[in-house]
């Protein structure tokens, strides 16, 4: 399965009419098909929180909303930063290396960032 990720391999397909959607792993698909159903079977055990998910992944990242867990730490000398996910991690190391992956293709923009979500605000301008 791990192997998939490297070669792109996606043999699970979505079979909700005109979706399609491919996907590497049989979980992937799984949690997919709740985008469509609106099943949600992970829910919060934490008391007054009426919040459910569709992944045991989701439900994680939500319960450190509750615990204050933040185990993904900068790995800069100095920083002393944590972030509840590692995909916040990678985008703020970001600020340490300089990196902008999103480059904004309007002709005589030449705009990049560090995240998608300013990448995608940014581009609402061009429209």
């Amino acid at each position: 399965v791990h192997e998939r990720s490297h070669t792109g391999d996606k043999p699970y397909i979505c079979a909700q009419l005109g979706c399609g959607k491919r996907f590497a792993t049989g979980y992937g698909l799984k949690s997919h098909v709740r985008t469509h159903t609106g099943e949600k079977p992970y829910r919060c055990q934490e008391l007054n929180c009426l919040k459910s998910f569709k992944t045991s992944g989701d439900l994680q990242k939500h319960t450190r909303t509750h615990t204050g867990e933040k185990p993904f730490k900068c790995p800069f000398e100095g920083c002393g930063r944590s972030f509840t996910t590692s995909n916040i991690r990678k985008v703020h190391i970001r600020t340490h290396t300089g990196e902008r992956p999103y480059y904004c293709s309007e002709p005589n923009c030449g705009r990049a960032f560090a995240s998608a979500t300013n990448y995608k605000n940014h581009i609402r301008i061009h429209t």
